[in-house]
């Protein structure tokens, strides 16, 4: 096998697999907790899990409207802006 066909083979791995993501998901979790704040105020188990539901709720809600405040009205894209 040659190296390019080594290099093509890893890079298809790693497609496959969404290796190399990490930092999507870090990046999202900090972008959370700056929004929302690491900390939650309730005591109780199932105040906690609804606080910590309605802060995911309140941040997909908030990311769905930037989103389609920038969304191309052609294509779909995020952030594209076509010339009129």
């Amino acid at each position: 096998m040659s190296q390019e066909e080594k290099k093509e083979n890893q890079t298809c791995w790693k497609a496959r697999l969404g290796y190399n993501t990490r930092w999507v998901v870090k990046g999202v979790f900090s972008l959370f907790k700056r929004l929302l704040g690491e900390h939650v105020t309730a005591l109780k188990w199932k105040s906690i899990i609804q606080e910590i539901l309605l802060k995911v709720a309140l941040y997909n809600k908030w990311r769905d409207e930037s989103f389609s405040e920038n969304r191309c009205a052609v294509c779909g894209v995020v952030g594209v802006v076509l010339p009129s």
